[in-house]
């Protein structure tokens, strides 16, 4: 991913959140059934997920999250990303 060659992330390592509306990547940490994002140590945004992997499509999962104070509904929108 040229984003990550060019923030020298190796997304291998860790966890990850790529923002396409920004294009930057964020570190992330899984809690529970929650993914939270960081930017300069701050949560900027929390995904929730119903499934035991986030992002993961199944018709009658829920997947909400919280990025930079807006609430979003992600359950018709997901296109089928796994993250561990």
């Amino acid at each position: 991913m040229k984003c990550a060659k060019e923030s020298n992330v190796d997304i291998s390592k860790g966890c990850w959140v790529y923002s396409f509306d920004e294009n930057k990547i964020f570190r992330a940490e899984k809690e529970g059934n929650k993914l939270h994002a960081y930017e300069d140590g701050k949560v900027i945004g929390t995904f929730k997920y119903s499934f035991n992997k986030i992002l993961w499509i199944h018709y009658d999962e829920k997947y909400t999250a919280n990025w930079r104070e807006k609430e979003l509904d992600l359950t018709r929108a997901m296109q089928g990303f796994v993250f561990p």
